[in-house]
């Protein structure tokens, strides 16, 4: 849903897809949304991380789950962010949750169809909110493992290491400010 600061006015922009996570790339007015497609017991059928314009005219698939077996959770992007060895040649990242139906993981992918590479993995099939630090190559997301529920970080490099960081009970979605330090 869509809804205009100025008269309050709600426009539905994606319908009939289960939507979960959201990224804003502001530089070409554009959303990407994690679609978990039909679900697990429908072998993620649809599942897809799709992007769609402000105006909600032009959606598209821009990396399709459904081969892989994934139910997308959260996704977040950075259009000039560059990995050196991921995407030196073509700047801009994603990253998203998912899970398989037996473990979770995040991956990194291109803006536009093409590189996808798993680069963490965990026994939980509970994660959820991603965010990604631009500035500091760090990726910071929600795990909820039994015990240690919370927030997990790690450098985006060639195998990330997570570092517990902090207990939070039943907590799904992150945000964060990085120009002030705060993240929620």
């Amino acid at each position: 849903i869509k809804q205009d600061m100025t008269d309050g006015k709600a426009t539905a922009i994606v319908t009939g897809k289960p939507v979960m996570g959201l990224s804003v790339d502001p530089s070409r007015g554009e959303l990407y949304f994690a679609n978990q497609g039909a679900g697990e017991e429908n072998g993620f059928a649809g599942s897809a991380i799709e992007i769609i314009d402000y105006a909600g005219s032009n959606v598209s698939v821009v990396h399709s789950l459904e081969d892989y077996g994934l139910e997308p959770y959260s996704v977040e992007g950075d259009p000039s962010f560059v990995i050196v060895d991921f995407n030196l040649d073509d700047p801009g990242i994603l990253l998203f949750t998912a899970h398989d139906g037996t473990e979770g993981f995040i991956y990194q992918a291109n803006l536009f169809g093409g590189l996808l590479e798993k680069v963490y993995t965990t026994t939980t099939l509970d994660i959820f909110g991603l965010i990604l630090d631009a500035e500091s190559s760090m990726m910071w997301w929600i795990e909820h493992r039994g015990v240690a529920n919370g927030v997990y970080n790690a450098m985006l490099e060639d195998t990330p290491e997570a570092t517990y960081v902090t207990y939070l009970e039943e907590s799904y979605w992150l945000a964060a400010v990085w120009d002030y330090d705060l993240m929620y």
